[in-house]
């Protein structure tokens, strides 16, 4: 059985966290804290949660990954 995604339907917390695989609280302290857009196309906010996620692994996102370097380590 495939199940087809609109990414152009306007997103939901709730619709994004599970398609990622996290809660929905999660998603709402990473759109509260500015992390994410807090409104879009659960396309555009798809986008921006895996550029964070690549942002984070390739050790550019500063202190938020608790002061660990990354790239060094």
């Amino acid at each position: 059985m495939t199940t087809l995604i609109d990414l152009d339907y306007e997103a939901t917390q709730t619709a994004l966290a599970e398609l990622v695989g996290v809660t929905q609280p999660t998603i709402s302290n990473l759109m509260t804290d500015g992390k994410i857009p807090a409104t879009g196309t659960l396309g555009e906010l798809l986008r921006a949660y895996c550029a964070r996620l690549r942002d984070q692994a390739a050790g550019r996102m500063g202190d938020e990954v608790g002061g660990l370097d990354l790239v060094q380590e």
